[in-house]
């Protein structure tokens, strides 16, 4: 049997109310539309507004499940896009992210058809982990003036030192990949989610055979807070995305040096808020709020992991749902 592709048939959304999601993306030259899926939470009666939830390097949409359900019956509309080489989209043999501008592309087109679905109500784009720089970086390039607020869950701006690759492996390892691509791949965690390929190739191009190359993706370190949940859903879960390529990678990096210092560029009327887990074993969460004037953001904390979202989706769920309301009062 091959991977899992998740789904609202998935162990995670099943019950939750979650259905297909799906959106037509054009390509150049005369390749057929691609179709984009994902899930969506639907709030019953009118929705006070839609939120769109960008997904993790390793995750997919059914993910979102514990907190849209929440969001759903506090009624909003949540949709959850699987990302282009994840979930879903595994199932069409799709060729794995190609670089930032795609990304932005596949994004605007979910938010235009996320629009359709509450006429006139806010828009708020979420995103977790990896996806907390996709939302990010698509703002400080894109400026689209349909998203009213954005919301950093667990956001990946910054890795804990302990973790960063030594100066050595930084320099050696694009050395080593050019020299050999067939050589066994080996990176650290962090190597395969922000340093693969160093700062010098962090465009994401470069040869097909290495860029597109894809090697196992290491367990994370020290694994959250020993949650017996989040540990039993990551060995059963095969819908995860184990070996991501070389690229996407690649892209990662960009995504996050994109807008890290650049926040100024998104408007000052966009309400910012940051939902960081105190016990982080993987990111710094001095660097997401860093990036940030002072004033300029709402942050909570939670003593818990980096799989928040699945280990306390109530607490996530409340924080985004006090600030939409104290978000709705400003002038």
């Amino acid at each position: 049997m091959g991977p899992g592709t998740g789904g609202a048939d998935h162990f995670l959304a099943k019950d939750s109310g979650a259905s297909a999601w799906s959106v037509a993306v054009t390509q150049k030259g005369n390749l057929p539309d691609e179709k984009l899926r994902g899930l969506v939470w639907r709030a019953p009666g009118r929705p006070q507004g839609v939120i769109v939830c960008l997904h993790g390097l390793q995750t997919h949409s059914a993910w979102f499940a514990p907190v849209a359900a929440d969001l759903r019956n506090a009624g909003w509309t949540v949709i959850a896009p699987d990302r282009r080489d994840s979930g879903m989209n595994r199932q069409q043999n799709m060729a794995p992210v190609k670089s930032a501008e795609q990304l932005f592309g596949d994004l605007s087109a979910h938010l235009e058809q996320a629009v359709a679905e509450a006429p006139g109500k806010p828009l708020i784009l979420l995103g977790t982990s990896w996806g907390s720089n996709l939302a990010t970086a698509y703002l400080v390039r894109r400026q689209d003036a349909r998203v009213s607020g954005l919301i950093q869950l667990v956001p990946a701006t910054q890795v804990r030192k302990n973790l960063a690759p030594k100066f050595a492996e930084r320099v050696l390892g694009p050395v080593l990949s050019v020299l050999s691509p067939r050589m066994p791949a080996r990176p650290t965690f962090c190597d395969f989610h922000y340093l693969a390929g160093g700062r010098s190739q962090s465009s994401g191009k470069g040869p097909p055979a290495i860029v597109d190359r894809r090697a196992p993706l290491p367990e994370p370190p020290a694994l959250e807070d020993s949650n017996s949940k989040l540990a039993c859903i990551l060995k059963k879960d095969d819908s995860l995305l184990r070996e991501p390529s070389i690229r996407t990678l690649r892209v990662g990096l960009v995504l996050a040096e994109m807008w890290r210092k650049k926040t100024s560029a998104i408007a000052d009327n966009t309400p910012i808020l940051i939902l960081t887990a105190g016990h982080d074993q993987i990111m710094d969460n001095r660097g997401a709020l860093a990036a940030f004037p002072q004033g300029r953001v709402t942050h909570r904390d939670m003593p818990a992991g980096h799989g928040v979202q699945i280990t306390h989706p109530h607490w996530v769920s409340r924080h985004v749902l006090e600030w939409l309301r104290s978000a709705g009062k400003r002038p």
